[in-house]
Parts: C-alpha cells; structure tokens; sequence
C-alpha cells in the first residue's frame, strides 16, 4: 500500500474512520487465513510475525528498543516447517542451536493464535519455572505493545498459570475469546506429565523438551490434538543442546520422528540454499527438523541482505516480492567463524564440548549433551579402518537349503547401514568364518537376537541376530570373535525367522534372544524347534532379578534391571584388555576386546552410541554375549571336537556293553 491510514488511539476501535476500519478488517484476514503476492502465499503467522509481532531486539548503540524483529531465514525455515507439519497432521520437534529465536517464535507463535482463533487454548509447557518465563515474558510484552487494533484486554493475568483474553461487560461478566494455559512439568514429574492431557487447544508447546522425559506429556495430550477433519494444532517441541544432559525421551523423538507423528527432517529445504555444497556441514539422517549453528545469533554471524524474491530463487519478474527484505545466512562465512571459534578452544575440553554443542554443525553435535560414549570410541574407530584396509570385513551371502543342508551363495545385496532410515531392508548375511561342514558340540557356539517389531512396519528397527564363539578352548583363534551377523527388516517375517533359524541349526548356536516380540517363538513353536532352538531365560531372568516373572520361557524381557545387565557385559566385553600376541621377546601383545569385532556395522552403532537411541545390533550382540557368560556361570563348558568324539566314543561303548548279550552272559 501507499500509505497506511492512521489509528486513533483515543478513540475505540469502533469510533475509526471507515479508511482504518476497512484496513484494519483486511489485516485481520491477513494474518489468520494468509496473503497472496504475486501468487506467492504468505503464511498467516509469517505475515503476523513480520508486521504485528513486537519483542525486545538488540541495537548497535546498546539498548534493545521493542520493536517488530527483521525478517531472516531462521523465522522463513521455522515457517515453512510449521507448514508442512499444517498439511501433513504432523508435530513439530525442532532442536538445534542456541539463539535461533527459539522462544520469540514460540511467544510469536502463541500470540497469533490467542487473537485469532476465538475460543481457542494455547497451552505453553515447559520442564521449570525459569523456562517458561523466558516464553510468558515475551508473549506478555508482545500483547502489551501489540497494535491498538488488534490487542485484546487480559480477564485473567496470572502468567504463572492462566491469562483470558475477551472483554468484561458493565457487570464485570467475562466474555472470553481465547485462553493462555502456562504448564510447569516440573521435569516430566509423573503426575505432572498428565496436566497436557484432556485439553482442546489451539496451540501446543513444549520448549526445553531436552531437560525432562516429554513422551508422556506429549503422547498425553496427543488425542486432543485429533478430530476426524484433520489436526486442528501443529504440537511444536523445542530444544537446544548443552543445557543440560539430554533426555533419552528427547533423544527417541528426535531420532524416531515418524513413530511419534513428528515431521521429519526435509534435507533437500536446509540444502538447495546453500549453493556451494562444501558449506555443508552436516550427514543426512533420520531426524526431527535440525536447526544448525549456522542459524545462530552468535557474536560476528553477519547476515547478508536480500530480498523475498531472491530468496526464494523466484525467477520471473516479482516487484512485490522484492520489497520484502530479508536477512540471510552467509553459508561461508559462517562456517568459517563458527570453525574459528572452536580451534580457538581445542585446548580446552570442556569449554571446546560446550561451544559444539551450543552451536552444533551436525546432529551428531547436539548429542554430545547426554552423557559421553562409555565405549572405546578411538580404538573402534582406528580398528574398523583397519578391517576396511585389509578386507576383512565378511563375506555377503545369501542362504539356501538345499538337500536338508544349509548351503549360501554370494550376494549382490548390501547390509542396513547406522542409522536405518525405515521401511523395509532385505540384506544379506555376513560370514566371517565358514559354515560348518558338521554340526559343532553344544556348547561351543551361541547367538543372540533383537527381532524387529513385526506389527510396526513404519519404524526404522531392524532384527539383527549374531553368532558368537565362546570362550574356553586353548589357542581357538576363534575365542570370543562374531561368526555370522545378519541385520534385516524382510517385508516377509518368515524370511527373516527362517534365516535365523537355519544359522542357529548350521552352528548348533542356542539363541537367546529379547522376548518383547515374540514373533521368531510363535514361527519355531509351529515347527517344533523352540525347546532345541531357543534358550529358557527364566532362570537367567532371575538372577539377574529374583523377582522377574515371565509370559514366555523363552528369551529375555527388556526390563530396565535386564537392559543394564546387557549393556553392562557388552561394555566389558570392548573395553576387556586382551592378548593378541607375543612380540619376539616373549613380552604379550595387548588390545581392548572391542578388537575382536569384525563387523563394520555394529562398530557403526558401538561408535555412534547415544543412550536412548535405537541400536539394534548391539543389542543383538549383546544378547549372545549374556548367553555365553551365563553357560559359563552355569559350569557348561566347551568341548573341543576331539573331547566329543571321545566322549561319543566311551557312550558307544557304554551302549554296546550293556546290548551285547555275550559280554552279559560271562556276569552271570
């Protein structure tokens, strides 16, 4: 427009002219249904946000003037991500650096709805006291500075717990319009988490999700957010690392978006901006919607100006578009700064931690926040190298039963690389010895399994089986080593049980496996095989438990007491110094076990290990390794092929005392 006709703001809104009003009444359609120009939609907030929205903001000579903010990329990714999550009925988990304007966009975001959605509940949710108050702060100030057209008395002001926009009439009777609810979880206490549920909101946040466990809160609310037209609110969950120690619920949401119905990270929206792809800092992976450092209001991360258009590499002629200013990322020059920054303190490990996490380049950054990897990160890193440089990473086969034997062919398929991106995989087996020519004595071999949860077909789990040679035969070089892996998710189940089940007959290598899907018992059940297959963990239940009870013999349940016991062997099990040699001298050769492992791919997982994330080959490993050591405790021992032939050699001749009549005769 020319000119913007003037509000009197001595008069009611009632009282203004007919230009004002008949501004103001298209301005109110501008920020609740969205803006054309030149056949660009503008989202209704985004307009709301650019024109309306006044909050605190940072000027050169040292004050912080309330003011409506500049428009930048951080706020256009924020919107454009708010909007595919309108379309698709999906949530929100944003998590990523620190001062991207996290909570202006909340409080923005808040705001919008409280005027512009009549009887609707905005519910604002945080972990403390201190966190919500950074949000109600910047909603308070927004209302209290809003444009007389739109600002709306407060029946209620309590910013610790409710504010009611609306009016009162003459009788102080309210008349409500909209409702603010401020939530403290109080860090996702248990009776806290349900005070999301049995709302009907307009707006949903959790900010600092990362401090407390925010699934149940989340997963509390999440049917109010439902009707059978669609969500009726985009749930917006937020972080930033390096607050504190990251939740593992923050981390399953993050890394599982899909299975919470949170829209997943779109790549290609971050990458097609960035025109020279060195820039880019970080690996594609399954992930909540990331928010890099770049993006940070970091002291010398200097925008670049452009405009709407341009931004948006809108090539035809677009006048309109070009008078909207916006402030850019300089890809380079932030990378190079934030670079910089962290070569400055690489002497300093804790402080170096810190500012990665504050201002991470990739997701791997943010996860540094939890607690840091108990495995023996270098040493498997140094050790996967190794087995890619000598090729000694297995062989890729494919099994057949042909004649009642197990026999494989090579494969053309390739394994489910870390991280699993979802659907469905049908990989091949990894060899890392030969198939048995003869069945092996029980005993010597055992498995362990993690099956993949059959009923879920969306999720980005995998079933991931191992056998293991157990320790106990002198100058087996074998001893404690992987001989077969296989990680798949067959659209079939039965392929994969089926897999399972002729490596664990090839190897004579019990299974124990994770019971939570019970999937494998119900297809060895059919065929008879369960009792021989599968190992009876009720006993090992409860000595890792004396009060562990169980729906099903077979395998372990996934209580937290039995998680630890699993985690717990695998951890000695890597960090075990062992002896993998003499030098000339006769002085012993030393390594970590973590050395014994030939597979790349649960290296993968053990180097990438985040608790709370989905690490399905460990977990799988972890289970044979539980096994061995309990046959171990158990006093079974492992027989060498020649104390077995013996042993069947002395049965024999047992037998045959007792069934020759002529040897019976000479005792009578």
């Amino acid at each position: 427009m020319k000119s913007t006709p003037i509000y009197d703001n001595s008069k009611h809104y009632w009282e203004q002219t007919d230009d004002v009003l008949q501004f103001y009444e298209e301005e109110r359609k501008k920020i609740t249904y969205g803006v054309n120009i030149n056949g660009y939609h503008v989202h209704p907030w985004l307009y709301f946000h650019a024109n309306y929205f006044k909050t605190p903001i940072p000027a050169k000579d040292g004050t912080e003037p309330i003011i409506i903010p500049p428009l930048r990329d951080n706020e256009y990714f924020f919107c454009e991500n708010y909007n595919d999550a309108e379309k698709n009925n999906k949530g929100l988990i944003l998590f990523g650096t620190r001062r991207f304007s996290k909570s202006t966009d909340l409080a923005s975001i808040a705001h919008w709805k409280a005027i512009t959605k009549p009887n609707g509940q905005a519910t604002v949710s945080g972990g403390s006291k201190e966190d919500l108050e950074m949000i109600t702060r910047l909603i308070q100030t927004s209302m209290t500075n809003m444009n007389a057209a739109f600002y709306m008395e407060n029946n209620s002001n309590d910013w610790n717990s409710h504010i009611q926009l609306g009016l009162k009439t003459k009788s102080n009777t309210p008349i409500v319009y909209s409702d603010i609810y401020i939530r403290n979880l109080e860090k996702g206490a248990t009776k806290k988490s349900e005070k999301t549920a049995g709302a009907a909101p307009s707006v949903f946040i959790l900010d600092e999700c990362g401090k407390f466990d925010c699934i149940a809160p989340y997963t509390a609310a999440l049917p109010s957010f439902k009707t059978p037209y669609g969500w009726k609110v985009v749930p917006i969950l937020t972080g930033t690392s390096g607050n504190a120690e990251l939740s593992s619920d923050a981390i399953k949401m993050m890394m599982n978006p899909q299975t919470y119905d949170l829209l997943p990270m779109n790549w290609d929206r971050l990458e097609n901006r960035i025109d020279e792809k060195d820039l880019i800092t970080w690996k594609r992976r399954t992930f909540g919607i990331f928010v890099p450092g770049q993006f940070g209001y970091e002291e010398g991360n200097i925008k670049k100006e452009t405009n709407l258009k341009d931004y948006l590499r809108i090539t035809k002629p677009s006048p309109e578009l070009e008078k909207i200013k916006l402030l850019e990322t300089d890809w380079r020059h932030a990378k190079e700064l934030f670079i910089k920054n962290r070569a400055k303190l690489a002497n300093d490990k804790t402080e170096f931690d810190k500012y990665i996490m504050y201002y991470p380049l990739d997701t791997d950054d943010i996860l540094r926040s939890n607690n840091s990897n108990p495995f023996p990160i270098k040493e498997a890193q140094k050790h996967r190298q190794d087995l890619i440089d000598s090729g000694n990473t297995g062989k890729l086969v494919d099994l057949t039963l042909a004649g009642g034997k197990v026999e494989y062919t090579l494969s053309d398929k390739r394994p489910v690389e870390f991280p699993f991106g979802g659907g469905t995989h049908d990989a091949p087996v990894m060899l890392f010895t030969e198939l048995p020519k003869i069945i092996p004595p029980y005993g010597l071999n055992v498995s362990g399994l993690d099956p993949y949860k059959q009923t879920k077909s969306g999720t980005d789990s995998v079933g991931a089986f191992y056998v293991l040679r157990r320790e106990g035969l002198l100058n087996d070089p074998l001893a404690g080593c992987i001989l077969a892996s296989f990680a798949s998710r067959n659209s079939i189940p039965d392929n994969f049980d089926r897999t399972c089940e002729w490596l664990i007959e090839s190897f004579n290598a019990q299974c124990l496996m994770e019971n939570a899907d019970i999937g494998f018992i119900r297809y060895l059940e059919r065929k008879g095989k369960a009792d021989m297959l599968l190992a009876n963990g009720v006993d090992f239940s409860r000595k890792i438990n004396p009060n562990a009870s169980a729906n099903t013999p077979y395998g372990l349940y996934p209580t937290p007491k039995n998680q630890s016991h699993l985690m717990k062997g695998l951890l000695n099990y890597c960090n075990e110094e062992i002896i993998t040699g003499f030098e000339t001298d006769g002085t012993p050769i030393k390594a970590l076990g973590i050395t014994r492992i030939n597979d790349i791919y649960l290296l993968d997982e053990i180097i990438n290990y985040k608790a709370g994330g989905n690490f399905d080959r460990m977990v799988g490993f972890a289970h044979a390794l539980a096994w061995a050591d309990y046959l171990d405790t158990m006093g079974i021992k492992v027989e060498s092929g020649e104390q077995q032939e013996k042993k069947e050699q002395k049965r024999k001749q047992q037998t045959s005392f007792f069934t020759d009549t002529s040897k019976f005769n000479r005792w009578r």
